[in-house]
């Protein structure tokens, strides 16, 4: 994978952190640039053996970015290349699918409540740095439940995990933080009253959505189970009345002989649900970035609109990073 590429992953995957790093050198460049333009440096101009660390700056900038628009591309050409697969004739391997997005658990998303499949969400607060302000990182997600994608001719699961996502942004909203909070667990005492931004992507059930991964092996019955009771039961200890019907010396509280009636009753449950609705078999297989292939895409956009994008950033890094490359090439020439 491109350095730049595991960046970009990283601040998406990290943006408190990243956003801090980036305001960090953010600084030190307007520090540098400041000190230069306002000192002998810049009366003395290019004679001066600062400008060499402008040279090497640019160099690397350049070379980094011209070579990841020929990583974009290569991404581009792939997707032109392989061919969209229905369900029913899926093969082991790389492949593409498009349909519609179906739940195999139905979430709820954090901020705006939607019922959704998958879901992104990033909560910001606006804080002054020197003259200016910027919003700063409070909190970041995303959903990692596995959901369906159904084209008609079958459906096959898909792990969002590790995916490159490209969505299109479903909501966003900037206002005082109340009391209030907003959103299911977003709300903190120390941020009440500071100017807040709430973003959320979402992929609701009937979404298209089209999905480039590697199909392996997902789990066998007994692992499944056990997730299915994982789940549930994290959804009972979540409802305090449910939990309070195990109760059984009516003390207020869940002990482990009562909790254990409790998971036995839940596991009782899922093997009804298996009796009256037999495993899908389609389960067995699932679309994940495989760690040699390392290409997972998903999107709500289609592909030619995601083609199309990819070849306009591709030849934008190209252009910007062949010029910066060159003008620093040339600068470094003239101070040989």
């Amino acid at each position: 994978m491109h350095p730049l590429k595991r960046l970009i992953r990283f601040y998406h995957d990290n943006r408190k952190a990243a956003s801090t790093a980036i305001a960090a050198a953010g600084g030190g460049l307007y520090f540098l640039l400041r000190t230069f333009f306002e000192s002998d440096l810049w009366r003395r101009g290019f004679d001066s053996p600062a400008i060499w660390a402008f040279i090497i700056i640019g160099l690397g900038g350049g070379l980094a970015l011209f070579t990841y628009g020929f990583a974009v591309w290569r991404e581009k050409r792939m997707i032109e290349n392989i061919p969209t697969s229905k369900v029913r004739s899926l093969a082991m391997g790389l492949v593409e699918v498009s349909g519609q997005a179906r739940p195999k658990v139905l979430l709820q998303s954090p901020i705006t409540a939607t019922q959704c499949v998958y879901y992104k969400f990033l909560v910001e607060k606006r804080v002054r740095q020197g003259k200016g302000e910027r919003w700063v990182v409070v909190s970041q997600g995303a959903s990692t439940n596995y959901f369906h994608v159904d084209d008609g001719t079958g459906r096959i699961l898909v792990d969002p995990v590790e995916a490159d996502i490209h969505l299109e942004r479903d909501y966003r909203y900037s206002d005082r933080a109340s009391a209030a909070g907003f959103g299911a667990g977003l709300g903190n005492q120390a941020l009440y009253g500071q100017r807040m931004r709430y973003t959320e992507w979402y992929v609701v059930p009937g979404d298209p959505v089209y999905v480039m991964g590697t199909i392996t092996r997902w789990k066998n019955a007994l692992e499944d189970r056990q997730f299915k009771v994982a789940d549930m039961l994290r959804e009972l200890k979540a409802d305090r009345e449910r939990m309070m019907r195990f109760d059984r010396d009516g003390d207020g509280r869940i002990d482990a002989d009562e909790w254990e009636a409790a998971r036995q009753h839940v596991e009782q449950d899922i093997l009804r649900q298996e009796l009256d609705d037999p495993r899908d078999e389609t389960d067995d297989l699932v679309i994940a970035r495989d760690p040699l292939q390392r290409t997972m895409i998903i999107s709500d956009r289609s592909e030619k609109d995601l083609i199309k994008g990819k070849a306009v950033a591709a030849w934008l890094l190209l252009i910007f990073g062949a010029a910066l490359t060159v003008g620093s090439l040339c600068l470094m020439v003239s101070k040989l």
